[in-house]
């Protein structure tokens, strides 16, 4: 049996909330936004997020996504970033996945390019958040190339794909994982 894959656009609203900023070229900066998960709908093209689950018109599913902030040198940006990570038809799996991902906030893929498969296995098992999901990560070396790629299969079965973390850099941090409850809006 083939899995037919289904995509869908999350609507997330981002408020600013407050900026400040000095008048000088190069000054210190600040801005704070917040962002509020709107809804989901089925698309054919440029999706948010894709799945193989049997997902219609009207099917209860529960979202996940995440917000971070980011900056620079001169300031910082609180939950300037917001992004849908996955989509799920049982709430377990959902919580199970935003826990993952929550426990991913200092795991910098991009940086193990230099590290041997085993340093990396070692670095996981030392991460005491990614204890309770390690049987269920699997390391792929891209051939040809020096990506390290993390596999996670979720409780539902589903196998997300990374290759970095968009909340884990220098200037980068996680604020949150969340999972919303609701009903897909329309097929295409």
């Amino acid at each position: 049996m083939v899995n037919i894959m289904k995509g869908f656009k999350v609507e997330i609203d981002q408020d600013l909330i407050s900026y400040t900023s000095e008048d000088e070229d190069y000054g210190s900066w600040s801005k704070s936004s917040r962002n509020e998960f709107v809804k989901v709908e089925e698309v054919t093209e440029y999706p948010d997020v894709v799945t193989a689950l049997d997902i219609n018109k009207g099917d209860e599913v529960f979202v996940v996504w995440a917000e971070w902030s980011t900056g620079n040198s001169f300031g910082r940006a609180y939950n300037s970033q917001a992004e849908a990570v996955g989509i799920f038809k049982d709430e377990t799996a959902a919580d199970d996945f935003a826990k993952f991902l929550e426990a991913t906030d200092d795991l910098d893929i991009f940086r193990m390019r230099s590290k041997t498969i085993p340093e990396i296995l070692d670095q996981l098992g030392q991460n005491k958040k990614l204890t309770n999901f390690l049987e269920r990560i699997e390391l792929i070396v891209d051939a040809g190339s020096p990506d390290k790629i993390i596999e996670f299969t979720a409780l539902d079965g589903q196998v997300f794909t990374f290759r970095y973390f968009a909340w884990v850099g220098y200037f980068d941090s996680l604020e949150s994982v969340n999972v919303n409850f609701t009903k897909i809006e329309n097929n295409p």
